[in-house]
């Protein structure tokens, strides 16, 4: 019974260390109102590949976890915002970023 509780114990330490690597922030727009539902994207920052997503909450908060340390880059988009590329994050544990501020991307329509 001690074997198998040890065990136990041993797995989810395991599984907690692998899944260790969190980023977690929040976006606002140019009045600090949060910016709800936009799209956060982890790039592979040697190739730009997408490695995990995840959208923001009603109050623009957003929390991806990822199971490798390493450097990564975040696309922000939100329809009606330009598009924001972060610079190089080295991700070894937990980040917590400042307010990722977005600015508005109108696009203009011409008549038919």
């Amino acid at each position: 019974m001690i074997a198998k509780t040890h065990l136990i114990l041993i797995l989810l330490f395991c599984n907690a260390w692998a899944f260790g690597q969190t980023i977690r922030g929040r976006v606002l727009d140019s009045i600090q109102s949060p910016i709800s539902y936009a799209t956060i994207a982890v790039l592979n920052s040697s190739d730009s590949s997408l490695i995990k997503g995840t959208i923001s909450d009603e109050k623009g908060n957003f929390t991806i976890q990822l199971n490798n340390k390493g450097f990564y880059l975040l696309k922000i988009t939100a329809l009606g915002f330009n598009t924001k590329c972060c610079e190089p994050l080295q991700l070894d544990s937990v980040i917590d970023l400042s307010p990722i501020v977005r600015s508005s991307g109108g696009i203009d329509i011409n008549e038919v």
